[in-house]
């Protein structure tokens, strides 16, 4: 009884029961068509993955033996487009091809459907399926199984051993090249899936966790977050070539390579909540605050960051980034305000399609350090008392990229195991080679040398910390004491 004892049955999302289908009776004299004791289904998912082109997946279903019509689909574009995700579509087309009476085997290349259903299903039924990914269709896919008559196994095989599984995979390639999604009853049979929370065993978080949930899905979405986000991710996938999900821009926020301020700054500009531009429309006496007071348009965030021409603060500061950008990269991938609120979305490969994680780093910090030091030389102009000058820019844009650099060293040289945080040296040593100029100094070991900072050598000695130049990015200076 107290296993059976569930709570919040009413408010998780679940798939609607469909209507049980009458059973129809045999009449008498009439021969009723053979049933296959078993039957081997091949199931497979493909992603279409490619930069440039935006992220689909495919399933494919082979019968083995002739025992029923291969199917080919392309997943829902309301699904998430991962091969987990497609093969949950083509085991749900298989199952319900398949008569409920007989015994069924689903096969594929991974064990991921095979360890949801017979490892996780229990855990997921006891927490609520809270915080599952794909929960709705593997709900259905549950209770498809538990209302079959025969039973139901599951394998793995290798596509270059099995003829069947080389099938199904060419099925799957097939389905993503289709223009049209496939539409997929998500309605399980009545009677075969559990609805709420177990009480018994639940921890506290993933009653705060469902209680989350709940709240979120009755939340209406915001129209200008929607616009900013439907903005950044066609920003990145045409200047950074890259199709990502909502999910992956929101985590990509609280990378940290970008500062806390830098953060927060970049979490507020996706909501669009600065008192900036169209902000001030409709408040009393406040309408002389939507243009920008020295061009005379809009003043958006974008207009702040990429097109305000007072004092050329602007355009000098994106020319010292450039500038500084070039000594590790030729190319510039900024293009707009949706390139720079997903600069943590860049990715940057080498030839062999390796990751360049350091040059990524370095592109990560360069970006978002400027746009937050181009909001701040905004506010200093529009609330101080005496604006701020394209040097003065540049110089304080200066002492903030060599701060961060001085932080990394830091970091760099505190232990890995300790409760601190740290940086490996070999990822700091990458990030920052390319655009210094005295490189020799980085490759003698400096990061392990004590007393490394700016200041901190003894009196006649050279400091041996590498820094910006205030006259060319491109030269170091090393100031003795």
């Amino acid at each position: 009884m107290s296993q059976g004892l569930r709570v919040l049955t009413n408010v998780l999302d679940g798939p609607p029961p469909r209507k049980a289908l009458p059973r129809q009776r045999r009449r008498r004299g009439e021969s009723s068509q053979p049933v296959p004791e078993t039957v081997s289904v091949y199931i497979h998912g493909a992603v279409l993955a490619h930069r440039k082109t935006r992220r689909r997946a495919g399933a494919g279903v082979a019968f083995a033996n002739g025992e029923g019509v291969d199917v080919q689909l392309r997943v829902p574009t309301d699904w998430n487009q991962d091969a987990q995700s497609a093969e949950i579509l083509a085991a749900l087309v298989a199952i319900r091809a398949v008569h409920s009476d007989t015994d069924l085997t689903l096969v594929s290349t991974q064990d991921y459907i095979q360890k949801a259903m017979n490892t996780h299903l229990q855990k997921w039924e006891d927490k609520g399926w809270v915080g599952v990914k794909d929960r709705i269709p593997l709900q259905c896919l549950a209770a498809e199984i538990r209302a079959r008559a025969g039973r139901t196994f599951f394998g793995v095989a290798s596509t270059s051993a099995d003829e069947n599984m080389k099938r199904a995979k060419s099925l799957a390639a097939a389905g993503y090249g289709h223009t049209t999604a496939a539409k997929i009853d998500l309605t399980a049979p009545p009677g075969h899936s559990s609805r709420g929370m177990s009480l018994v065993g639940t921890k506290q978080k993933t009653f705060y966790q469902a209680i989350r949930e709940v709240k979120d899905h009755k939340r209406v979405p915001r129209p200008a977050t929607t616009r900013q986000i439907r903005m950044t991710l066609d920003a990145v996938f045409q200047d950074f070539e890259r199709d990502a999900n909502e999910r992956d821009l929101w985590l990509s926020i609280r990378n940290k390579d970008f500062s806390r301020q830098v953060r927060n700054f970049l979490y507020r500009a996706m909501h669009d909540s600065f008192p900036v531009g169209r902000y001030w429309k409709n408040i009393p006496e406040c309408d002389n605050r939507v243009a920008c007071q020295e061009c005379g348009v809009t003043e958006d965030m974008e207009h702040i960051l990429l097109h305000c021409k007072a004092n050329n603060v602007v355009d000098a500061t994106w020319g010292a980034a450039k500038e500084l950008w070039a000594t590790a990269d030729d190319s510039w991938p900024v293009s707009s305000l949706g390139s720079l609120l997903g600069c943590g979305l860049a990715t940057f490969y080498t030839g062999d399609k390796k990751l360049r994680q350091a040059k990524q780093r370095l592109f990560r910090i360069i970006i978002s350090e400027t746009i937050f030091h181009l909001w701040k030389m905004r506010n200093a102009r529009v609330i101080g008392l005496v604006p701020p000058t394209a040097s003065e820019s540049i110089n304080k844009w200066r002492f903030i990229i060599n701060k961060r650099m001085e932080i990394d060293f830091v970091l760099a040289r505190r232990p890995r195991a300790g409760s601190q945080a740290s940086l490996k040296s070999c990822l700091v040593d990458q990030t920052w080679l390319p655009i210094l100029s005295d490189q020799h100094i980085m490759r003698e070991g400096w990061i392990h040398r004590p007393k490394v900072l700016v200041g901190t050598e003894p009196p006649n000695e050279a400091s041996s910390s590498p820094t910006l130049s205030a006259s060319d990015v491109r030269n170091m200076h090393f100031p003795g004491r």
